[in-house]
C-alpha cells in the first residue's frame, strides 16, 4: 500500500520536470525570436549582408523542420536510436 506522502514526492517530480521543460522552451523561443528579429534587421538595413546571407537563408527555409530535427540530434551527437526514432516520425 502506498503512503500519501509518496504520492506528493512523485507529483512533486513531474512538476518540477515540467517546469524545467517549459523553461527550456521559453529560452529557445526568446533565443529564437532574437536572433530572427536581428537578422531581419541586418538583412533589411545592410544590402551587402543581404546579398551573402539571402541565399543561405532560402536554402535553410527549404528544408523541413522535422528534416532539420534529426540533423540536430545527429550534430549534437545524440544516441542513433534517438535519430532513428525521429527519422520513423517524419515517416509516419
Amino acid at each position: 500500500m502506498r503512503s500519501p506522502g509518496r504520492r506528493r514526492v512523485v507529483l512533486g517530480c513531474v512538476s518540477v520536470a515540467v517546469l524545467v521543460s517549459v523553461l527550456r522552451v521559453l529560452f529557445g523561443v526568446a533565443v529564437g525570436g532574437l536572433l530572427g528579429i536581428l537578422t531581419g534587421f541586418v538583412l533589411g538595413w545592410n544590402r551587402t549582408a543581404d546579398d551573402y546571407l539571402h541565399p543561405i537563408y532560402v536554402l535553410l527555409r527549404s528544408i523541413p523542420s522535422l528534416a532539420l530535427i534529426t540533423a540536430v540530434f545527429s550534430a549534437l551527437r545524440y544516441s542513433l536510436v534517438i535519430a532513428w526514432m525521429t527519422t520513423v516520425g517524419e515517416v509516419f
